[in-house]
């Protein structure tokens, strides 16, 4: 049920007049002080409060014509609520009037002219504000969120969302954009807390929201490429939890916008070292080198696979690709413009070749165990960001084994 706020009331120095003349009292001053009379009108407001329900249209973008429309013709509205138009065209003038609140969150508390009833509601109020379509998101995960070519692209997720309205569409839009640029502002004056942390504590959303909120922002950071049709099958929590796993891995300080150069350099170095062990360009040619490695594979993939017929099926048709395109792609994570194919790399060079050869989640990760440990040379930092790089594209193949099969990440 829709609560009308009090309608305001007027009272002024005439309506006075009128009073005290039908109680036989003229209060008319004489001819001589006539023309010093000062006259004052008073106008007494009660306050807007916010209605939730109302807010909650106004943030999907609805129209004042549209919520009053469902309204009038919602059973649940009985005979006295059918004239209800006016407080709703109040209640849209509350909500615009406090959007630059709602824009700075830390600010809400200092304004009185639209009362909120408690810090509950004005969390409620906030998340509500906040809150996001993951159609849409997922569309923009990985891009700009600022600048002309955003725009154009925010116009055409408009014209494919028959659902959602194109008003909502812009606030969310924005508030990614607002939200990345506070953030980065806030680095750039030192802070070191992660994304997530510093979204609830500069926002106040609630946890789950802003761990959504910082993939979003760090996916766009880095410009990561997410766009692929054959990568757009990965629904927004999917890709949420493949970036959140990049995110809180490879980053320094952990969790924030920055990937960790050093960790990126141990990274390069170790990816060097293990080629030059598998290759050994020095002595011999590549074919027996790798013909090596992979009985190398077999048998340190015995206890892991029994059955030895399945065993080097499953080495001689993935382990080569499999470790090339790790090493590539470990290779092309110091340039940023490569770096933005990590994703996409993934996809292609170590998932696509476990494929062909069906394998098995326990398959992989016996495969990964023994990735993890395939040099004994590398020194202890070289070796730690290689065991880590590892370990984070194994979990990405979990997550997107996961969501193969029940479309749910784990």
């Amino acid at each position: 049920m829709i609560r009308r706020p009090p309608r305001s009331t007027l009272s002024s120095s005439s309506a006075a007049s009128d009073v005290y003349k039908r109680q036989g009292v003229d209060n008319r001053a004489p001819d001589h002080e006539q023309e010093s009379q000062v006259v004052f009108d008073c106008c007494l407001l009660s306050p807007n409060y916010v209605d939730e329900t109302l807010f909650a249209g106004w943030v999907s973008g609805k129209s004042v014509k549209h919520v009053h429309t469902r309204l009038v013709y919602s059973s649940e509205q009985s005979s006295e609520d059918i004239q209800i138009l006016p407080m709703i065209e109040d209640q849209w003038l509350v909500h615009q009037g406090l959007e630059h609140y709602f824009e700075q969150p830390w600010l809400l508390n200092s304004q009185k002219l639209h009362p909120i009833h408690s810090i509950g509601q004005a969390t409620k109020l906030i998340e509500m504000y906040y809150s996001f379509d993951a159609e849409v998101a997922r569309k923009l995960m990985g891009h700009k969120l600022e600048g002309n070519k955003s725009n154009t692209r925010l116009n055409a997720i408009i014209r494919d969302s028959k659902k959602i309205h194109a008003d909502s569409c812009r606030r969310q839009y924005r508030n990614f954009g607002r939200v990345l640029k506070t953030i980065r502002s806030e680095y750039e004056a030192g802070c070191d807390m992660p994304v997530k942390d510093l979204i609830m504590s500069k926002f106040r959303l609630p946890p789950r929201l802003a761990n959504s909120y910082a993939q979003i922002l760090f996916a766009s950071e880095l410009r990561f490429d997410l766009g692929r049709d054959d990568m757009m099958v990965i629904n927004f929590l999917a890709m949420c939890k493949l970036i959140s796993v990049v995110a809180t891995a490879w980053t320094r300080p952990q969790g924030t916008l920055a990937i960790d150069n050093q960790f990126i350099q141990n990274l390069l170095e170790a990816r060097n070292a293990i080629e030059r062990d598998i290759y050994d360009m020095a002595t011999v040619a590549e074919r027996f080198t790798f013909e090596n490695s992979t009985r190398l594979a077999f048998l340190g993939l015995e206890m892991a696979m029994e059955d030895p017929k399945r065993r080097k099926t499953f080495v001689d048709g993935c382990y080569k690709t499999v470790l090339t395109g790790m090493l590539g792609i470990a290779g092309s994570l110091e340039k940023p413009d490569y770096r933005a194919q990590l994703f996409g790399n993934v996809l292609d060079k170590v998932q696509q070749p476990l494929l062909k050869v069906n394998a098995m989640q326990q398959e992989v990760v016996a495969l990964f165990k023994y990735l993890r440990e395939l040099s004994t040379s590398l020194a202890e930092q070289q070796d730690l960001a290689w065991q880590k790089f590892v370990s984070t594209i194994g979990v990405m193949l979990t997550t997107l084994s996961q969501v193969r099969q029940t479309g749910v990440p784990p």
